[in-house]
């Protein structure tokens, strides 16, 4: 059963002062996936622990699930699932019984707690990995592990805090698809935090962008992308080429064009998945970026490019 979580005016002050998180407002409706976006220091993880019970919000503020104000309510009476980076696995119990454990701990009898535990390992595919020890797995294999833990007890709301940030990138990849796929199956409300916008992106059916211990958008991925609130939010979430007088760009706006009112100088280029990124030296010293269509040729390095620009897609900050 998901749930819908609200945080009402949620801030959060540590002892020494610092402002963690700035008065929020935040609505997660049931099984909705949303993704907290955002560099180091920004307030993701203090919003994610706060929603979890893990730290108590300033005076004022409340968190409601499903109308319910559950602010005193402490993390063990909440029924979330949480995924961490290290995965806080035991490392003396067996796959098996390192999923059943919330369910062990809940008082749940060994004759319901073992047919969930199996529809667990059957969800992540590790039923022929149910003996081993979390030595004994890979990276990809414990957060596996550590995602069935967390889904056994059937949470209704599940929060990961940067719950691939200790794997290597083709296996984030993997997972990412993984965990997409699961999620949607699943339809448990879900906060994800990371600071990997194409993590964020793939993930999440809503993205919330933090800065300075507030939200400063919030929207579907293609909503932030394309119509940015602000250049902070528009810089962090992709590429941002500036254009002068305000005026910017994604990298798409821009082409090759010999008649093109823009002229750069390229500086480098580099092949990423079949197509070449191309850096321009601009005219005022900044950097322009583009990408080619497969099979077009690539200029030579410190040779002039004009440019064509979509007049559409420039934003205005």
């Amino acid at each position: 059963m998901s749930v819908r979580a609200e945080l009402r005016g949620v801030a959060r002050t540590f002892a020494d002062g610092t402002r963690g998180l700035l008065p929020t407002d935040l609505v997660l409706e049931p099984g909705s996936v949303t993704a907290l976006l955002g560099p180091s220091g920004c307030g993701k993880t203090t919003l994610l622990r706060l929603l979890a019970g893990l730290a108590r919000p300033d005076p004022g503020g409340a968190v409601l699930f499903d109308g319910r104000d559950v602010t005193d309510l402490p993390v063990e009476r909440r029924n979330i699932g949480m995924v961490f980076q290290g995965y806080a696995l035991f490392p003396h119990m067996t796959v098996a019984r390192n999923i059943g454990y919330g369910l062990e701990a809940r008082g749940v009898p060994r004759a319901q707690r073992e047919p969930r535990v199996a529809e667990m390992l059957r969800l992540v595919r590790l039923e022929a990995l149910a003996g081993r020890r979390p030595d004994q797995l890979s990276g990809g294999q414990r957060q596996r592990v550590a995602l069935a833990r967390a889904l056994a007890p059937q949470p209704a709301l599940l929060l990961l805090d940067e719950p691939f940030g200790a794997l290597d990138a083709a296996l984030r990849l993997a997972l990412r698809v993984e965990l997409a796929a699961l999620l949607t199956a699943l339809r448990v409300t879900a906060v994800i935090v990371t600071h990997d916008q194409a993590e964020a992106m793939a993930l999440g059916d809503g993205v919330a962008v933090m800065e300075g211990g507030r939200i400063g958008q919030r929207g579907t991925p293609r909503d932030i992308y394309e119509r940015p609130a602000n250049r902070f939010v528009a810089g962090f979430v992709g590429t941002l080429n500036d254009l002068g007088e305000g005026r910017f760009c994604r990298p798409e706006a821009l082409r090759p064009d010999p008649a093109g009112p823009l002229e750069g100088r390229v500086s480098a280029a580099f092949f990423d998945a079949g197509r070449t990124r191309l850096h321009l030296a601009a005219p005022g010293g900044g950097e322009w970026v583009l990408e080619l269509e497969p099979g077009q040729a690539v200029p030579e390095r410190g040779s002039a490019l004009r440019l064509a620009l979509d007049e559409k897609a420039v934003l205005r900050f």
